[in-house]
């Protein structure tokens, strides 16, 4: 069993024992995932799934996540769940939010991905970004971009 608390924060409260339900000391039930989210592992009928804890306190705190919504955690703290730092967006919001606080970066063209190294070894030849793109056949803008990836 776990409880959801208003500070966004979720504990472990009992365990199940045989079948039975056994109160046990509190302690806190997320783990942090690779991705930064904290994670809570809960049983629900005889399976165990791991749920994203942002999404738990959402649902138990504020109520059921409009369909096609994602929930943002507005510092960009992915641990911070605390309900007043939660909001639900659309993905695009999401993405663009992420985007303003540095914490993704555009993907890479493939073309400045593939030239990438060749233009960083001319770089460091003393080239200028023209010769570079006029070497690579791409635009100076281009170059630059492989050089900086």
């Amino acid at each position: 069993m776990i409880e959801v608390r208003q500070d966004g924060t979720v504990w472990r409260i009992a365990k199940n024992v045989k079948g039975r339900i056994v109160p046990q000391q509190p302690v806190r039930a997320e783990c942090r995932l690779k991705s930064g989210y904290l994670g809570v592992a809960v049983r629900f009928g005889g399976r165990q799934y791991l749920v994203l804890a942002h999404r738990l306190i959402w649902t138990v705190l504020v109520g059921q996540i409009p369909p096609g919504l994602d929930i943002n955690h507005r510092d960009g703290v992915k641990a911070n769940n605390t309900p007043e730092n939660l909001e639900t967006v659309t993905r695009g919001e999401n993405h663009r939010h992420a985007y303003k606080l540095g914490l993704k970066k555009p993907a890479l063209a493939p073309v400045v991905q593939s030239l990438s190294q060749q233009a960083k070894a001319l770089r460091m030849e003393g080239k200028t970004y023209q010769q570079i793109a006029t070497a690579l056949g791409v635009s100076q803008t281009t170059a630059y971009r492989a050089v900086t990836a």
